[in-house]
């Protein structure tokens, strides 16, 4: 269950207060399915994830602010903006290596390796990624939310927007 009022203590107050809204919108909202264009399966070490403390919720879950690319993350930029040779200090990073860290296979898999489209790779990805988005019932970490309005809703781990220092001690 999510400590609302340790959330939105922590993101309002000072040195960098953000307004209630903001916090709604940027970390406890649940997104919508549709509202999600490319999929990946949640990846707990992504640079977009928010850390979550243990005086968030009642679980005492604790995600620590994370301060490098996954390869998840890095797979993710490569297939959107796909290049079509890897980058000469990562020449591990190919377009082959990216579709294997996302779980791409078999004929979409051939269809990408033999594309010479970057936009054309990010289409079918996409298509792809949408098709395999699990029913919006457990997007991450169980986090059950603590009010009526959200009751036995789970929190999406999905955020965006700045960071906040992690807390002290």
């Amino acid at each position: 269950m999510i400590m609302f009022t340790e959330v939105y203590t922590y993101y309002c107050e000072e040195p960098d207060p953000w307004s209630q809204r903001d916090v709604f919108l940027n970390v406890i909202r649940i997104h919508k399915t549709k509202e999600i264009s490319s999929y990946s399966d949640f990846d707990q070490k992504s640079i977009m994830m928010y850390p979550i403390y243990p005086v968030f919720n009642r679980q005492g879950i604790d995600i620590p602010l994370n301060t490098e690319l996954s390869d998840v993350d890095k797979s993710f930029a490569m297939v959107h903006y796909a290049r079509l040779e890897p980058h000469p200090e990562s020449p591990e990073w190919d377009i082959s290596h990216t579709l294997g860290v996302l779980g791409v296979d078999g004929d979409l898999r051939s269809q990408i390796l033999h594309c010479q489209d970057p936009k054309k790779i990010r289409r079918l990805y996409m298509q792809w990624s949408s098709s395999q988005m699990p029913a919006p019932t457990n997007p991450g970490p169980s986090i059950q939310v603590a009010t009526q309005s959200h009751a036995n809703r789970p929190w999406y781990c999905v955020f965006r927007g700045a960071r906040k220092m992690p807390l002290e001690g």
